[in-house]
């Protein structure tokens, strides 16, 4: 079914992990391109299909393939970078994980690095993140990649703000295993992360006796 050029609700469904009347419910509401067949059935084109999941940031085949995945981290306080960058690749590693020390550099990396998935610095006032990311998703070949911010000063305006811009999620800083562990999981979904630890209780110490 995924090497199929044109597929059915049913397909289109279990290709995305919902049913088939969500399917023809986007049809319907001509959210997803469909065509009908001379007997009445809705038959949807792969490629519309891939756009449109795309195009709301819902996972394709692709991101249920194994292999590697590129990060792209922006930080602008060095030591948080490198903590960050840390933690990420703690958590997986199938992640490969570039931290640029400034935005010219993660302009050049966009698109020798060709990442998956860029974090941006909210804070950063050198970044005009939104017109950037705006930036990123009108050149071809790099409209894929998803995205997601990062910001020490994260309010519901702010989150409000990164959901009308298409991020992923807007993170607090500063960055948690926790909160990365999240987003990896919902920008990756096949991505294998390394296994969860938790901090062990403090002893209570021996008991006295009486």
């Amino acid at each position: 079914m995924p090497g199929r050029a044109v597929l059915t609700t049913w397909e289109a469904g279990r290709y995305c992990s919902v049913s088939p009347y969500t399917v023809r419910a986007w049809v319907d509401q001509g959210l997803l391109p469909a065509y009908r067949t001379p007997g009445g059935h809705r038959r949807i084109r792969r490629e519309d299909l891939d756009a449109f999941l795309e195009r709301h940031h819902m996972p394709t085949e692709q991101d249920f393939a194994p292999g590697t995945r590129r990060v792209l981290l922006m930080e602008r306080d060095a030591a948080a970078r490198r903590a960050a960058a840390s933690v990420l690749r703690a958590l997986s590693s199938d992640l490969e994980v570039k931290a640029p020390a400034d935005a010219f550099e993660a302009g050049r990396l966009l698109y020798s690095f060709e990442p998956h998935l860029v974090l941006f610095d909210l804070d950063d006032p050198k970044l005009d993140w939104s017109s950037a990311w705006a930036q990123v998703r009108r050149t071809p070949g790099l409209s894929h990649i998803r995205a997601a911010g990062a910001t020490r000063r994260l309010t519901v305006e702010a989150a409000e703000a990164g959901e009308k811009a298409g991020l992923l999620d807007v993170l607090s800083k500063p960055l948690e295993a926790a909160a990365l562990r999240a987003l990896l999981r919902h920008a990756f979904p096949y991505l294998r992360l390394c296994a969860e630890t938790r901090p062990r209780r403090a002893s209570a110490g021996p008991k006295r006796s009486k």
